[in-house]
């Protein structure tokens, strides 16, 4: 299962968390509340993940998590001030709160927003322990290698292989590509990194690109029975699978 699947199925269950107090304590008027609830919880997690992927080219922390922070507070007060209206009574239950006056909203807006931000730093760390947790036995083979070795700013640094959103061969030049959007130049032929990097993994989608399978979000069909591939982080250049190669390809990607 790759990862924008394990988004959806975490923003479906851990919403599930968030009611197990109300059914508990008993605390909900109908078995409608507590649906509604439990999508309002799902709606502000995934307007969080969602900001946190836009995010993603960021590369200060803290400006990043600022970022996110304050566009999700936004998002979420606004969709509040839209139920003081509409429903206040729902909002009442929502945030379980007796004083519906704007200071007390702002105030459980900004906590729940800081909880979310919580939550939407802790979903992208999970999902890298389970792949590390997760790795095949053929992974810990001596043929493929755990980390990549890199020169950046007269240091040289070890980058973890689960990290690598794809590799680019620019110019002549190699990139790796990581997942949080830096990029590194490798001094190794693409052939030779190829047979490196385990197969389950990674695929050699042509000349210039290998990918992981975790950064394709979605697969588009070209004219001539080609493939495109939609990725997280993106690419420069659209990657293309040949219509030769698009049976392999997608045989390894839905394992």
């Amino acid at each position: 299962m790759h990862n924008h699947k394990r988004y959806i199925l975490i923003t479906l269950l851990v919403p599930l968390l968030g009611i197990v107090p109300r059914v508990i304590k008993n605390n909900f008027q109908t078995l409608n509340y507590l649906l509604l609830y439990y999508l309002y919880i799902c709606a502000a997690l995934s307007m969080f993940l969602v900001i946190a992927r836009f995010a993603y080219r960021i590369k200060n922390p803290v400006s990043k998590l600022i970022i996110i922070y304050i566009v999700g507070f936004a998002l979420l007060y606004f969709l509040h001030i839209l139920l003081l209206y509409a429903a206040p009574g729902l909002l009442t239950f929502f945030l379980n709160i007796k004083d519906l006056s704007f200071g007390t909203v702002i105030g459980v807006t900004m906590f729940r927003s800081l909880l979310l931000l919580v939550l939407t730093l802790a979903v992208p760390l999970f999902l890298r322990r389970k792949e590390t947790v997760n790795i095949p036995k053929d992974t810990n083979d001596a043929n493929y290698c755990r980390q990549l070795a890199v020169t950046f700013q007269d240091k040289t640094m070890l980058i973890n292989v689960i990290e690598i959103a794809f590799f680019n061969l620019e110019n002549g030049i190699l990139y790796i590509c990581l997942f949080n959007g830096n990029r590194y130049i490798l001094n190794m032929p693409l052939e030779k990194l190829e047979k490196k990097l385990n197969p389950q993994q990674f695929f050699r989608a042509n000349r210039q690109y290998i990918v992981n399978a975790d950064a394709i979000i979605a697969v588009k069909n070209e004219q001539s029975r080609k493939l495109s591939l939609i990725t997280n982080p993106e690419t420069h250049n659209q990657i293309i699978i040949s219509k030769a190669k698009a049976p392999v390809f997608l045989k390894w990607w839905k394992k």
